[in-house]
């Protein structure tokens, strides 16, 4: 359906732009609209035949560390060979989008007329995470930007285009996000649900005098 692909484009963007989920939702900033894009052709509307753009960027305003308004740009680029890709599912979104596209269209609106927030998105996110076998309570938001971190390595991206993308002052300022994090995370866990788990006694209660003297015979000789 179409607002599916909504769905999985707003994940898609999170993950490989690594940004925080109020920085394209309207929550720290209004919902973002297809004015906000600059696809590589120069305009807010992409090409739908061949030859494809490059590249697509998104400005915003705002974000945690950024309050004053300054403008911030993050980019997508076909990244199908390797991981989800954002700028691709955007393409799509544009070419099934069942009204017409103008600059000031909500990219996240519904064919309800609701535009796609915070909360919907968890909602449908953790159930996701159960119909695939994982604990809900284990996954959020967090982890897109978290696995578009890890993606990112693996495909040998630079510190520097990381840290740009996601606004990451430096590589500490991203460090739990990192593997090695996740690594200890998971040792943490395991231990403290080692010590929490119940222990049984297993030491020998001693001996009682009233339980080694031998028993008396209460039967009357004859």
């Amino acid at each position: 359906t179409y607002d599916a692909l909504v769905f999985s484009w707003v994940v898609a963007l999170i993950h490989n732009t690594m940004r925080r989920v109020d920085e394209v939702m309207p929550t720290l900033t209004r919902a973002l609209v297809a004015g906000d894009i600059t696809w590589s052709n120069g305009t807010f509307r992409p090409r739908l035949e061949p030859p494809y753009d490059a590249t697509a960027s998104y400005t915003f305003r705002h974000s945690k560390r950024n309050q004053h308004g300054l403008l911030q740009t993050a980019f997508m680029w076909c990244r199908c060979a390797h991981t989800v890709c954002a700028l691709c599912r955007l393409r799509e979104l544009y070419r099934r989008c069942p009204w017409e596209i103008t600059p000031r269209t909500p990219l996240l609106l519904l064919v309800t007329g609701k535009v796609l927030d915070y909360a919907a998105t968890m909602k449908v996110l953790k159930e996701l995470c159960r119909r695939c076998g994982y604990n809900p309570n284990d996954y959020g938001t967090h982890s897109l930007r978290r696995g578009g971190l890890h993606d990112a390595q693996d495909e040998g991206q630079s510190d520097a285009l990381i840290n740009s993308q996601a606004y990451w002052l430096n590589n500490r300022s991203r460090r739990p996000y990192e593997r090695t994090r996740e690594i200890i995370d998971a040792a943490k866990k395991k231990e403290i649900a080692a010590m929490s788990a119940p222990k049984k006694d297993s030491r020998k209660r001693p001996r009682t005098a009233a339980m080694s003297a031998p028993k008396k015979d209460s039967r009357k000789r004859p």
